[in-house]
């Protein structure tokens, strides 16, 4: 089989090239938190655990002490996680490789009348800032970014991909991973021997380089895993093949064994995302306090929130 389209290839979060000799892993996803007043001392049964972030004198945060990050105990990093959601909200949006498509969307639009403080704020991100802060005075304007872009969105009638999980026995709601119709191919995890990317024209396809092979790629309908091995079916074809040659599939959906491929209108793709940061909006306005935006891990991030909930 060759390959199924040629030209550049940008990798999940940037707008370089990417090299097959490249190790891409999934891109971080935006994180939006809103913080509360922290509370002035912890309960008893953390106060051993924990030591205060102080900023001019006063409580700014608590963080775990490094002893107890070094060796943690789940129970105390379960307590912990469940005591700062009570003054810190974290929503996990969408993928960096989402947010640069929909920032690019905006800028095709120039001059652009919708997303003006979500552009400038997610364009500083994408530029290599670690974190940036929308002031309460610029949430009012955020917030009627999110509904603008919600409609920017609906208008162009455009769908995208998505992987629902299929593990068996597992509690799962919407989709795993999900990306827009990227302008070009976007890598989205690759090793030495295989590459998972993003086609406008195709979905999710895999790029196989087995040693001493020509390159073949399949577009991905469906994957199983087990321990040692990742069965992937490309239309026709199936491909059962060891798991050191098919790593990266079993990067997008961590601890899934079964997931599938699916278009889906890129309204549904954006849905969450736009809702999560509405609300963030409507909070920190409650609270008179900023919104702090910056990208993490999504298995970092949501193992967290998940540890809080």
């Amino acid at each position: 089989m060759t390959r199924l389209s040629g030209g550049t290839t940008e990798s999940n979060g940037g707008e370089s090239s990417c090299d097959d000799s490249d190790v891409v892993i999934p891109a971080d996803h935006l994180v939006a938190t809103v913080r509360g007043e922290p509370p002035d001392q912890p309960p008893e049964l953390l106060a051993a655990f924990i030591t205060p972030e102080l900023l001019e004198g006063l409580v700014d945060d608590w963080r775990l002490s490094s002893s107890v990050t070094a060796t943690p105990e789940p129970s105390t990093l379960e307590l912990f996680e469940q005591w700062r959601a009570k003054w810190i909200r974290t929503c996990v949006l969408e993928s960096l490789t989402n947010i640069r498509r929909l920032h690019d969307l905006v800028t095709e639009r120039q001059p652009f009348d919708v997303g003006t403080v979500w552009y400038d704020s997610v364009g500083r991100l994408l530029a290599g800032d670690e974190t940036c802060w929308v002031s309460p005075d610029d949430l009012r304007a955020l917030h009627s970014d999110c509904y603008a872009l919600r409609e920017m969105v609906r208008q162009r009638n455009e769908t995208g991909f998505g992987i629902v999980d299929a593990t068996p026995g597992r509690d799962t709601r919407g989709f795993a991973q999900a990306w827009a119709r990227p302008a070009a191919e976007v890598v989205v995890a690759q090793d030495a021997a295989m590459t998972i990317l993003v086609s406008s024209e195709h979905g999710l396809v895999a790029r196989r380089r087995p040693e001493g092979s020509a390159v073949t790629e399949g577009i991905i309908s469906s994957v199983r895993i087990s321990v040692d091995t990742v069965s992937i079916e490309c239309g026709d074809d199936h491909w059962e093949l060891p798991m050191a040659q098919a790593a990266p599939v079993t990067w997008l959906v961590p601890g899934s064994t079964h997931w599938r491929v699916r278009e889906v209108p890129e309204v549904i793709i954006w849905a969450e995302t736009f809702a999560e940061l509405t609300d963030c909006c409507e909070e920190a306005q409650a609270l008179a306090r900023p919104i702090q935006l910056s990208k993490d891990s999504p298995i970092r991030a949501i193992s967290a929130i998940r540890r809080a909930t």
